[in-house]
């Protein structure tokens, strides 16, 4: 895995002491374990296996990991933006997320074991052209370099202050601290998701190990 960690920035030293720094690293952590849980899953399963789709509209593996990529993309599309704003609108803080019954509710729904399906945005779906194994890798690591870079640059900001549009659902706006919270649970939702896949009648056996040469 490339190296993740952060680079120095002019404002590194201009930052105050942030007791939210705690939230932020425990969400690093989050996405980190994510991505290690899809690196695990998708190293040991066969080009077949990866892009098995278990119906009509059922996603493969693949694809479960594919749709995390793509709703990286959307939504640190807004992020970033959301708090380089708020940087230079010195929205400091030293608290932690307080989260709403809405958001609490939410992220209980959103954890699996997943007892409904929900729809998903046309915005979000996965492109569902087959994948190499190391074309899906370069997937999961491009999710955990998006994330990484969109906690880092949340340092030392307001996690409650910083809102930050929906990109499905434009007149909606999270907390940012929220929002983080939510998408390492929507990632483990579908990890989850890609998880049973492997578990459907018909899901294709591993091939055949080829002997070495004695």
């Amino acid at each position: 895995m490339k190296n993740l960690r952060r680079s120095k920035r002019s404002w590194d030293r201009d930052l105050p002491p942030s007791l939210a720094a705690g939230e932020l690293a425990d969400y690093r952590r989050q996405f980190q374990e994510n991505r290690d849980r899809a690196f695990e899953l998708c190293t040991r399963l066969s080009v077949d296996q990866l892009n098995w789709q278990p119906g009509p509209g059922r996603w493969s593996v693949a694809e479960c990991v594919r749709h995390l990529t793509v709703s990286a993309r959307e939504y640190s599309a807004r992020i970033l933006p959301a708090v380089r704003s708020a940087r230079g609108r010195s929205l400091f803080s030293t608290s932690q997320s307080r989260f709403g019954w809405l958001t609490r509710r939410a992220l209980r729904e959103m954890e699996p074991p997943v007892e409904s399906r929900r729809k998903t945005p046309r915005k979000l779906l996965p492109p569902s052209d087959p994948l190499e194994t190391e074309e899906v890798l370069a997937v999961v690591e491009s999710t955990a370099r998006t994330w990484e870079q969109c906690v880092r640059e949340a340092e030392g900001l307001d996690l409650v202050r910083v809102k930050v549009r929906s990109p499905t659902a434009p007149l909606w706006r999270y907390r940012l601290g929220a929002l983080f919270a939510l998408v390492a649970a929507h990632e483990r939702r579908h990890l989850w998701q890609a998880e049973e896949v492997c578990q459907r009648p018909g899901f294709p056996e591993p091939p055949p190990e080829v002997p070495s040469p004695s």
